[in-house]
């Protein structure tokens, strides 16, 4: 692996990954390799937006119906291992889309999906931008 950075002077700097790496951006779909595999826990390197190398043990904690929807929805728990306190609590919907994150370090962080209407509703100035994203997202990645 390639790290390119593009500050002040370019700099390159090869890394050797092993076989379970995986970029952050991509560490969504092994939840659900995991589901279809029916691993509980698996341990992988996730590799952060600035190339750095981080060990993370992954584990579905359980699936269980939602009380509000009557949906399922599974809820892992990722923590990395670098020892600086980083957990994550990660909660797929019924279609195995990420539904909510709760971030845990220094302080909780709650993320949760919503609706293209809200986005707009919430941020009406970026609604070009916005919305130009959306169609990219749905053309490449119909399950979105």
């Amino acid at each position: 692996m390639t790290v390119k950075r593009f500050d002040v002077r370019r700099q390159d700097k090869s890394y050797r990954t092993s076989r379970v790496a995986i970029p952050d951006v991509f560490s969504d779909f092994l939840f659900g390799q995991m589901l279809e595999g029916k691993e509980e826990q698996i341990f992988a390197d996730i590799i952060d937006a600035e190339g750095q190398i981080l060990p993370a043990h992954i584990r579905q904690i359980q699936s269980q119906k939602q009380e509000s929807t009557g949906k399922e929805v599974c809820e892992f728990e990722l923590e990395l291992l670098d020892g600086r306190g980083y957990g994550e609590k990660i909660y797929l919907d019924e279609q195995r889309r990420v539904s909510k994150r709760s971030l845990r370090h220094e302080f909780i962080r709650k993320i949760v999906r919503c609706s293209l209407e809200n986005v707009l509703k919430e941020f009406p100035e970026r609604a070009d931008y916005v919305l130009q994203t959306s169609r990219l997202t749905e053309r490449n990645y119909p399950y979105n």
